[in-house]
């Protein structure tokens, strides 16, 4: 593919330049980024109430995670697997459990499970519940084990045979992994889905592997307990997604993802070799000019070293059997590499400056949600899109979260970091339908 790569101009543009987003394995949005402004930069006029205010303001909604119809099934099977390890524990813990510690990491446990169950109706139906048991399932599971192990009904031997029996079960699966649907790029997505569940499983019997000793039996039962529902519950939601898909279509994938992966990658390798070697020096390579103390600088570090990460995910993630998840994340790269033209063109009227007052952070969330909203709604049928839209819009989740963490204690620091985040996914809004063309081109 040779679409970019023989455009010099636009090489130019990219010789300092990067991605900021987070991929869809994980967003790295300008968190902890605050800190106190210099004597050169004075505060900004804005006081907390204001901040918050704009924290409070509407994001636009999620757009549907997964363009397959998730059933009733799996999603009550959670449900019943939540309220059978809960079960398991009594109410009142004092007579069975005496040791007032070990009894509150038991009823802490619990009632953590039980109040994220309760908010599983706030989810929208389908694929959002679903995900939202796992973190229940652990929670529960790590209760009822830590209860077991208290009462003397639970060892470490038992547990250790539970994971011998997950850690081949995940292998089978993984072993067995072929792709097939109908459409390549609801595919992209769902496949996607199920290996990063898939690396879960794997990820959570590593976790329980490494378990060291504990300051008590039933804690490091509980941990593994914890890791053990982890693993089980991503290899049930990881064959149901891979089982479902199989009911779209017998169109195989799994040529056709290696050979758009690695075509991909291949466009982008020398504009993420040509990034700036020191992340430091980012901002002015960027942007030539001075950004200290801006938004600009925020951006620019965090666009340098997330693009070389993502590019790194992408390619590992082709090389062991992830196509989905490789050619998911190499649209994020592009996306963030389109969104790094636009701002070295200056064409945007984004706020990059050092906000003024509350007004000018006001304004760039304001831009950030438009941005997204168009996107939104001229992405509406690209499954490919609005997957990566959820990304975009962490960062604006993660600027209204800064301005409530910060806002108080350093509000202008609050105010640079959020309004960097508003510009990411406003800019990165404005670029996914061509990064999303980009990558269609090379899904047959």
């Amino acid at each position: 593919m040779t679409r970019h790569g023989d455009d010099p101009s636009r090489r130019r543009l990219l010789v300092s330049g990067g991605t900021l987003a987070a991929t869809a394995v994980g967003a790295v949005a300008l968190a902890g980024c605050s800190s106190s402004p210099s004597d050169d930069h004075p505060p900004i006029d804005a006081t907390e109430d204001e901040l918050l205010a704009i924290a409070d303001l509407e994001r636009p909604p999620e757009p549907d995670d997964l363009p397959l119809e998730v059933t009733e099934e799996p999603i009550d099977e959670g449900i019943d697997r939540v309220e059978s390890l809960l079960a398991e524990i009594p109410d009142a813990l004092e007579e069975t459990i005496p040791n007032e510690a070990v009894r509150q990491y038991v009823e802490e446990n619990r009632d953590r499970a039980r109040d994220r169950l309760e908010g599983l109706e706030s989810q929208p139906e389908g694929y959002a519940r679903l995900a939202h048991l796992v973190t229940t399932r652990r929670w529960a599971g790590e209760a009822e084990a830590a209860y077991a192990a208290a009462t003397d009904d639970r060892t470490t031997a038992d547990l250790e045979g539970s994971l011998s029996d997950l850690e081949t079960a995940v292998a089978t699966v993984d072993d067995e992994l072929t792709r097939t649907g109908d459409g390549s790029e609801e595919a992209v997505v769902v496949y996607a889905t199920a290996e990063r569940r898939l690396d879960e499983a794997n990820r959570a019997l590593e976790e329980a592997a490494r378990a060291g000793p504990r300051t008590s039996d039933v804690e490091l039962i509980g941990e593994l307990a914890d890791r053990h529902e982890w693993g089980r519950a991503t290899l049930e939601e990881a064959t149901y997604l891979l089982e479902r898909q199989t009911t779209i279509g017998d169109r195989s994938f799994d040529d056709e993802f290696e050979s758009a992966a690695s075509a991909l990658l291949d466009d982008v390798r020398d504009r993420i070799e040509e990034l700036p070697a020191d992340v430091g020096d980012a901002g002015f390579e960027l942007f030539d000019e001075p950004v200290d103390g801006t938004p600009r600088e925020r951006l620019a570090s965090d666009l340098v070293s997330t693009a070389r990460g993502s590019y790194e995910n992408a390619l590992e993630y082709s090389e062991t059997n992830r196509l989905g998840r490789s050619v998911l994340t190499v649209l994020g790269v592009e996306n963030d590499l389109l969104a790094i033209d636009r701002l070295r063109a200056g064409s945007d009227d984004l706020v990059l400056d050092r906000p003024d007052d509350a007004d000018d952070v006001r304004t760039a969330k304001a831009g950030a949600v438009d941005a997204i909203e168009s996107a939104q709604e001229e992405s509406e049928r690209s499954a490919l899109a609005q997957r990566r839209l959820n990304v975009i819009l962490t960062s604006v989740g993660s600027g209204d979260r800064l301005l409530e963490r910060d806002a108080a204690r350093d509000a202008t620091s609050a105010a640079v970091a959020a309004t960097a985040n508003y510009g990411l996914a406003t800019v990165q809004a404005r670029t996914l339908l061509e990064a999303t063309e980009w990558v269609l081109e090379e899904l047959s």
